[in-house]
C-alpha cells in the first residue's frame, strides 16, 4: 500500500464506519486515467493479493470545490 501512495496512485484513504464505529470497508481516492489503470496497479499490491482489501467498484469523481487551491 505504501508504494501505491508513494507512486502517486492513492491520494487519500480510510475505513468506512458503521453506526457503531466499526469498520465496514474502505474508501480510496486515487489518481488514475481509468478503471483499468486502477485494477492493474492494485492487483500487485500485497494488501489486495492477501485479501485484506478488495476492489468493489470504481467511480469517476471530479473535484469541483477544493479549498486547498
Amino acid at each position: 500500500m505504501d508504494e501505491l501512495v508513494e507512486g502517486g496512485l492513492i491520494m487519500m484513504g480510510g475505513p468506512l464506519l458503521d453506526e457503531a464505529g466499526l469498520p465496514r470497508g474502505a474508501l480510496l481516492i486515487v489518481n488514475a486515467e481509468n478503471e483499468n489503470e486502477v485494477r492493474a496497479k492494485l492487483k500487485n499490491d500485497p494488501w489486495f493479493q492477501r485479501g485484506i482489501l478488495k476492489l468493489e467498484s470504481v467511480t469517476r469523481w471530479e473535484i469541483f470545490i477544493d479549498e486547498r487551491k
